[in-house]
């Protein structure tokens, strides 16, 4: 339901992607923490007051059932659940909260001058220098952790076990909750409100509404869809490799990046034959920048505890492209009015390595629980230089075209939410194209949408508004959020992760999109960005980036709350969502 969603905007560089030679970004972390909880407490500020306008006068966090949030790390999740508990504080006063925060916060409401509850002054709070000064307050931080332990368990934790073991997904990170949270519970979720929390660096969040219900399409539904994914099984089946062929992964990604630019032929040297069946892989780069693809056949036989990456890369011969099929697509009969509309079905990948956090910090020579307690992962996929985002995308989308014995021609807008890119003007989407030449359906709207972490969620908004457009043709939408993150060797390297979730977008579906009281953060930060062009890594300013993300929570969740007190009732979202 976007109807109550909140957004957040803002001009920040705390995380962004400016050189073209490296894959990695350029991160202030502190900034980018900061950003986010900005862009939080922007979001759920404003949502809450379209929750209690449109749904009750009770707070998100009472009233919906579950909660998901954009997840690089999940020490990250468990600060912003805290944010959303001091945003209710505000409007609800301090004696709303569990008896073990009450004194603490009540001193930080004082200096605000907030002896009683104000929701009416909720948004104009988050702008005075004594609430900026929350984000830096470690003993707030930890009293509010520790007195929503148990809200945090029930309503946010369901969401968080495939973020914490597939590591920073980027764009897809907010989608993984939710695959987790559909895969845990299933027909469970039938009647339940979800309240979901986008962010990406730069900075863009919105905060918007979910809600589980029994489709009437047998071919749908919230069962299916958790038997689908099957992630425990999926995860289990994963080869764990040593911290030394991460590094090597990592360097082959970086060699490929680099030699792609120097106008020569190039092929990766990744061994394919640990990857899943079915999966897309690059064989090479072409002169002139042309990628090609091959796919693992279904019955493909796994070989791990191979020898690792050889050292250099070969050059191949350019392949050509196929010819695009120019046959229309059919015409599909027009609804009217699309109804509860959004996510019929969903499909997960992740490569088929991985690294253990607590090997990683022995590699390192770091203290235990560095990562595996400071980060709050567990285990981080990786690929090597066989797998790029081109490939990735078109593994999630196949398996799901696959699963749910979906026809191409029934799709009549494809969006991908990305932040990993590997050309300039070419869009991933484009690439994903030549899943649709056998069926000749050239009639597919949408782009690739690139925002740090959020372009998933902005492709989610444009699908969810396609179908409830009175210019829909009646065709479902598809979103894919994928991303690779990589870091360079060093303290964020652990931060990284791989994968990908698609979902399909239609009406009637089993767990419907309520944006009409989302929330939305938008600010200009450099916490999070990528200027370089010659390597994969980010520049990161990781304790911006963090007050970042915690500032656009308590933004957007302040703002969802009122959303979501006005609409659905006077309990906070915390308390009222599943």
């Amino acid at each position: 339901d976007l109807k109550g969603r909140a957004t957040h905007a803002a001009n920040v560089w705390d995380f962004y992607k400016p050189r073209h030679d490296v894959e990695y970004p350029e991160v202030d972390g502190k900034l980018s923490q900061t950003c986010y909880l900005r862009a939080l407490d922007d979001c759920y500020t404003r949502f809450s007051a379209n929750w209690r306008d449109n749904i009750g006068g009770t707070a998100p966090s009472k009233a919906a059932d579950y909660f998901i949030f954009h997840a690089p790390y999940n020490k990250l999740v468990q600060k912003a659940w805290s944010r959303v508990m001091l945003c209710d504080a505000v409007a609800d006063g301090a004696a709303s909260l569990p008896d073990a925060a009450q004194e603490t916060v009540a001193a930080v409401l004082d200096k605000l001058g907030l002896a009683q509850p104000a929701p009416e002054l909720a948004n104009e709070v988050l702008g005075v220098p004594a609430w900026h000064a929350t984000y830096a307050d470690r003993a707030l931080d930890l009293a509010l952790r520790g007195a929503g332990a148990a809200g945090y368990k029930a309503k946010v934790a369901p969401a968080g076990s495939l973020s914490k073991a597939i590591g920073n997904t980027y764009t897809a990170s907010v989608f993984c909750g939710l695959a987790s949270l559909i895969d845990s519970q299933g027909a469970g979720l039938e009647g339940k409100r979800i309240v979901l929390f986008s962010y990406g660096s730069g900075a863009l969040a919105t905060m918007y509404g979910l809600r589980g219900r029994k489709s009437d399409a047998g071919r749908f539904s919230l069962a299916g869809m958790s038997e689908s994914l099957s992630l425990a099984a999926r995860l289990a089946d994963r080869e764990v490799l040593p911290p030394a062929e991460l590094d090597l992964a990592l360097d082959a990604r970086a060699q490929l990046h680099c030699k792609a630019d120097d106008r020569a032929a190039v092929a990766p040297v990744y061994p394919v034959d640990r990857m899943f069946p079915g999966t897309f892989y690059l064989t090479g780069i072409s002169a002139t920048g042309v990628r090609s693809y091959e796919r693992l056949s279904l019955d493909h036989q796994r070989k791990t505890g191979g020898p690792l990456v050889p050292a250099g890369f070969l050059p191949f011969d350019t392949v050509a492209p196929a010819t695009v099929s120019e046959a229309p697509s059919p015409a599909a009969a027009p609804l009217q009015v699309a109804e509860n509309v959004g996510i019929l079905a969903a499909e997960v990948y992740f490569p088929g390595t991985c690294v253990r956090q607590s090997d990683l910090e022995e590699a390192d020579g770091v203290s235990a629980g560095k990562y595996t307690k400071g980060l709050g992962q567990d285990v981080m996929a990786f690929t090597g230089d066989r797998e790029d985002i081109n490939s990735v995308a078109l593994t999630v989308f196949k398996n799901l075209l696959d699963k749910y014995g979906l026809d191409p021609r029934d799709i009549g807008r494809l969006e991908v939410g990305t932040e990993t890119l590997v050309d300039k003007s070419k869009s991933t989407k484009t690439v994903l194209m030549q899943l649709f030449e056998e069926s000749g359906n050239t009639d597919v709207e949408g782009a690739t949408v690139v925002n740090a972490c959020y372009g998933g969620t902005a492709a989610l908004i444009n699908a969810v508004n396609y179908v409830e457009s009175g210019g829909w043709d009646g065709r479902y939408a598809v979103v894919i959020a994928a991303d690779i993150a990589v870091y360079a060797k060093g303290p964020a390297r652990p931060t990284g992760g791989c994968g990908a979730v698609a979902v399909l977008i239609g009406p009637d579906a089993p767990l419907a999109i309520d944006l009409k009281g989302r929330a939305t953060h938008a600010a200009n930060v450099w916490d999070f960005y990528k200027p370089r062009h010659d390597v994969e890594y980010p520049e990161v300013d990781g304790k911006l980036s963090q007050t970042c993300y915690l500032r656009a929570l308590d933004d957007c969740y302040t703002r969802f709350s009122a959303n979501w007190r006005d609409n659905i009732g006077g309990t906070a979202p915390s308390k009222a969502a599943d």
